[in-house]
Protein backbone atom coordinates (compact mmCIF):
# COMPACT_ATOMS: atom_id res chain seq x y z
CA UNK A 1 0.00 0.00 0.00
CA UNK A 2 1.18 3.48 -0.76
CA UNK A 3 2.18 5.86 1.98
CA UNK A 4 0.54 8.70 0.05
CA UNK A 5 -2.60 10.30 1.46
CA UNK A 6 -5.86 8.81 0.15
CA UNK A 7 -6.93 12.18 -1.29
CA UNK A 8 -3.73 12.52 -3.33
CA UNK A 9 -4.89 13.24 -6.92
CA UNK A 10 -1.98 11.22 -8.35
CA UNK A 11 -2.93 8.19 -6.24
CA UNK A 12 -6.58 8.48 -7.30
CA UNK A 13 -5.54 8.73 -10.97
CA UNK A 14 -3.28 5.70 -10.54
CA UNK A 15 -6.08 3.64 -8.96
CA UNK A 16 -8.53 4.56 -11.71
CA UNK A 17 -6.13 3.82 -14.56
CA UNK A 18 -4.55 0.61 -13.23
CA UNK A 19 -6.76 -2.44 -13.87
CA UNK A 20 -8.10 -3.82 -10.61
CA UNK A 21 -10.94 -5.43 -8.69
CA UNK A 22 -13.02 -2.91 -6.75
CA UNK A 23 -15.32 -4.11 -3.97
CA UNK A 24 -18.05 -1.47 -3.66
CA UNK A 25 -19.54 -1.77 -0.16
CA UNK A 26 -23.10 -0.49 0.00
CA UNK A 27 -23.75 -0.91 -3.73
CA UNK A 28 -27.32 -2.05 -4.35
CA UNK A 29 -29.89 -1.82 -7.12
CA UNK A 30 -31.21 1.43 -5.62
CA UNK A 31 -30.58 3.86 -8.50
CA UNK A 32 -30.96 6.91 -6.23
CA UNK A 33 -27.89 6.02 -4.12
CA UNK A 34 -24.53 7.54 -5.13
CA UNK A 35 -22.86 4.11 -5.22
CA UNK A 36 -25.05 3.07 -8.15
CA UNK A 37 -23.82 5.77 -10.55
CA UNK A 38 -20.25 5.91 -9.23
CA UNK A 39 -19.72 2.16 -9.55
CA UNK A 40 -21.12 2.12 -13.08
CA UNK A 41 -18.73 4.90 -14.04
CA UNK A 42 -15.77 3.12 -12.42
CA UNK A 43 -16.64 0.03 -14.47
CA UNK A 44 -17.76 1.54 -17.77
CA UNK A 45 -15.46 4.56 -18.11
CA UNK A 46 -12.37 3.33 -16.27
CA UNK A 47 -12.62 -0.40 -17.05
CA UNK A 48 -12.37 -1.61 -13.47
CA UNK A 49 -13.98 -4.84 -12.31
CA UNK A 50 -16.59 -4.01 -9.68
CA UNK A 51 -17.89 -6.35 -7.01
CA UNK A 52 -21.13 -5.31 -5.30
CA UNK A 53 -21.17 -5.87 -1.53
CA UNK A 54 -24.52 -5.38 0.17
CA UNK A 55 -26.57 -6.94 2.96
CA UNK A 56 -28.79 -8.85 0.51
CA UNK A 57 -25.87 -10.07 -1.62
CA UNK A 58 -27.78 -8.90 -4.69
CA UNK A 59 -26.26 -8.57 -8.15
CA UNK A 60 -25.85 -5.04 -9.51
CA UNK A 61 -24.96 -3.90 -13.05
CA UNK A 62 -24.91 -7.57 -14.05
CA UNK A 63 -22.08 -8.23 -11.58
CA UNK A 64 -22.31 -10.92 -8.90
CA UNK A 65 -23.02 -9.49 -5.46
CA UNK A 66 -21.79 -10.67 -2.07
CA UNK A 67 -23.04 -10.17 1.46
CA UNK A 68 -19.60 -9.42 2.93
CA UNK A 69 -16.02 -8.73 1.92
CA UNK A 70 -15.03 -12.12 3.33
CA UNK A 71 -17.35 -13.84 0.83
CA UNK A 72 -15.55 -12.46 -2.24
CA UNK A 73 -13.34 -15.08 -3.89
CA UNK A 74 -9.86 -14.02 -4.87
CA UNK A 75 -7.96 -10.80 -4.37
CA UNK A 76 -9.56 -7.36 -3.99
CA UNK A 77 -7.44 -4.36 -4.97
CA UNK A 78 -9.64 -1.48 -3.77
CA UNK A 79 -12.50 -1.29 -1.27
CA UNK A 80 -14.82 1.67 -1.89
CA UNK A 81 -17.33 2.17 0.94
CA UNK A 82 -20.73 3.80 0.48
CA UNK A 83 -22.25 3.06 3.86
CA UNK A 84 -23.61 4.93 6.85
CA UNK A 85 -20.69 6.38 8.81
CA UNK A 86 -21.72 4.33 11.85
CA UNK A 87 -21.09 1.13 9.88
CA UNK A 88 -17.66 2.05 8.53
CA UNK A 89 -15.76 0.60 11.50
CA UNK A 90 -17.46 -2.78 11.00
CA UNK A 91 -16.57 -2.78 7.30
CA UNK A 92 -13.03 -1.56 7.97
CA UNK A 93 -12.40 -4.42 10.40
CA UNK A 94 -13.61 -6.92 7.79
CA UNK A 95 -11.56 -5.18 5.08
CA UNK A 96 -8.41 -5.38 7.18
CA UNK A 97 -8.54 -9.17 6.99
CA UNK A 98 -7.97 -8.88 3.21
CA UNK A 99 -4.43 -7.56 3.61
CA UNK A 100 -2.89 -4.34 2.35
CA UNK A 101 -4.60 -2.29 -0.32
CA UNK A 102 -6.43 0.96 -0.89
CA UNK A 103 -9.74 1.64 0.80
CA UNK A 104 -11.87 4.66 0.08
CA UNK A 105 -14.94 5.68 2.04
CA UNK A 106 -17.84 7.86 0.98
CA UNK A 107 -19.67 8.44 4.23
CA UNK A 108 -23.41 8.91 3.92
Amino acid sequence: MSDRHVNDPDLIRELLTTPGRWAVVGLSTNRTRPAFAVSRRIRDEFGQEIIPVNLAGEDVHGETGYRSLADIPGHVDVVDCFVNSQRVVKWWIKRSTLGPGPCGCSLV
